[in-house]
């Protein structure tokens, strides 16, 4: 009997704490993996791309030399 105590009580509190933290927050619709309501998606999409046009630019001015990496290198 008390074998089998421990490994239950786990598992109910593990379906317990599962059922406070991720599933009653999704079913009141608090969750924090919910999707966002973006009120202009299109001008979050152009600072995304005006950003990784930067990121090319400033990869594009500092290239990094190819070879292989050692420890004490700085880079």
């Amino acid at each position: 009997m008390t074998t089998y105590a421990l490994p239950l009580l786990a598992t109910a509190a593990a379906f317990g704490l599962t059922y406070v933290f991720c599933i009653r927050p999704m079913r009141t619709g608090r969750a924090c993996h919910t999707p966002a309501t973006y009120e202009q998606p299109e001008a979050e999409v152009s600072a995304l791309r005006e950003e990784v046009a930067r990121l090319r630019r400033e990869i594009e001015a500092h290239p990094v030399p190819a070879g292989p990496l050692h420890k004490a290198d700085p880079r």
